[in-house]
């Protein structure tokens, strides 16, 4: 059952990323055409930049032969059913040895391990990949990965989650990409996805990708914001420390419930909308996640300046590392009218 008082309830368990397509309703297929003329845009938000229809590729990249079945089918389905495009197959085998002798032993073994791969990966996906779409390569996991994406012109990255990729090293790879990133899990929960957003990103990518996803899932959807409590520190005379924690007004909570709901009618996305009051996001995150039973958490991921890479790691390789369920890591910003963007107003207590 969900927490009273947060709108949430459980969801019958489905497989988001494998689940039989169902008939919909022309409103769910086609969510434009309710009206002609597009929705106004939400406070803050920018319009999308028109991009031609055109198939689009999904990367799997595994170091090793991974044991994950289940990401690998989630990123075919992913392929064939969202992104209309081809799944390409990414190996990444360990870096060559020093010397030139290591060099050589590793270019002639090159050959051998390319067939092998594309032998592994026949026998595990129906229909099999071509040959030129499996590909394997050697070196540091994420700069392979950056530059096999961009090489091929991918729209997604898919990592197995078996193969416990870091918060940190997926966050890099969204960034250096400047792709999203999805750390695939096996489905052991409901089919609703949860889409944080904290605001800040006038494009709101993170709620996009979440969108896409679940109209072309048919999944259930929820977008999340945290309003953080205010936290007083006072001293007496003593020395005896105090904290009081001062809850937000229902007004800044209502604020940004509208918030929420404006950007679900603008993208046209049936979103049930959740404002929650914790001091750690993290925690917000996983606690609606859980009550939801999702599948997917989606977060958006924004450069850190070089003092909060030092003394803290970003919100989005906190949820990647701490969540049991799969995790799109959006990047926010990688565009220049991202960097130019003015946050949109939000009182004091977001």
């Amino acid at each position: 059952m969900a927490p009273a008082g947060t709108g949430l309830c459980a969801r019958e368990p489905t497989d988001w990323g494998l689940q039989i397509d169902k008939a919909a309703s022309q409103e769910d297929l086609d969510v434009s055409s309710r009206a002609s003329e597009p929705a106004p845009l939400p406070v803050g938000a920018r319009r999308p930049r028109a991009h031609a229809a055109h198939t689009q590729r999904v990367l799997f990249a595994a170091s090793g032969f991974t044991r994950s079945l289940h990401a690998l089918r989630r990123a075919h389905a992913l392929a064939a059913r969202v992104y209309g495009g081809e799944l390409c197959v990414l190996h990444v085998a360990a870096a060559a040895a020093g010397g030139r002798a290591g060099r050589m032993r590793d270019r002639a073994a090159g050959g051998n391990l390319l067939q092998r791969v594309r032998r592994f990966y026949r026998r595990r996906l129906d229909p099999p990949p071509p040959a030129e779409r499996v590909l394997s390569r050697s070196g540091e996991f994420a700069k392979v990965v950056v530059e096999a994406a961009r090489e091929l012109g991918a729209a997604l990255i898919v990592l197995p989650g078996t193969d416990r990729p870091s918060g940190a090293a997926v966050t890099q790879i969204a960034h250096a990409a400047g792709l999203p990133v999805l750390v695939a899990r096996e489905a052991a929960f409901g089919g609703a996805i949860v889409a944080a957003t904290d605001f800040a990103d006038g494009g709101y990518r993170e709620l996009r990708h979440a969108t896409r996803l679940a109209r072309s899932l048919r999944a259930e959807l929820a977008f999340l914001h945290n309003v953080k409590p205010l936290v007083h520190a006072s001293t007496s005379a003593l020395g005896h420390c105090s904290c009081t924690v001062i809850e937000p007004p229902v007004e800044a909570l209502e604020e940004c419930r509208g918030r929420l709901q404006a950007l679900a009618r603008y993208l046209g996305a049936r979103a049930e909308t959740v404002v929650a009051s914790r001091p750690c996001a993290d925690d917000a995150i996983l606690e609606a996640a859980s009550a939801f039973g999702a599948d997917l958490v989606v977060v958006g991921a924004r450069r850190q300046p070089w003092l909060e890479r030092v003394f803290g790691t970003a919100l989005s390789a906190r949820i990647v590392d701490r969540c049991e369920r799969s995790v799109l890591v959006a990047p926010l910003g990688v565009d220049g009218d991202a960097q130019r963007a003015v946050r949109p107003h939000v009182n004091a207590w977001s």
